[in-house]
């Protein structure tokens, strides 16, 4: 398993966030796809590439965050905690409201 981190930083209107998205304490087949602000929340993008399943931690760090699985239009959240997982070949979208 890679070491990596990935940390994505975003600007949401004045105030810096992060989204931590890590492989080091999940699975290495989980990659981040798409990370973009839209209507006041951020969706991240997550697919699950190998056929095999897994999961991966998510953090918004900074400040408190909270987590919604939504489809690929952003509609119907459900509440998500961290570990997200994926079944083999899922995407999973991520709709995450910033604490402010």
């Amino acid at each position: 398993m890679h070491d990596t981190i990935r940390i994505l930083r975003l600007v949401i209107g004045t105030a810096f966030s992060l989204l931590a998205v890590t492989s080091n304490a999940g699975s290495e087949n989980v990659l981040l796809s798409a990370l973009y602000p839209e209507q006041g929340h951020v969706l991240a993008r997550l697919f699950e590439y190998q056929g095999r399943g897994g999961e991966t931690p998510i953090a918004c760090g900074g400040s408190t965050g909270q987590f919604e699985v939504v489809d690929l239009l952003g509609r119907n959240g459900q509440p998500v905690t961290s570990p997200l997982s994926l079944k083999p070949w899922q995407i999973r979208t991520v709709r995450i409201e910033v604490g402010r």
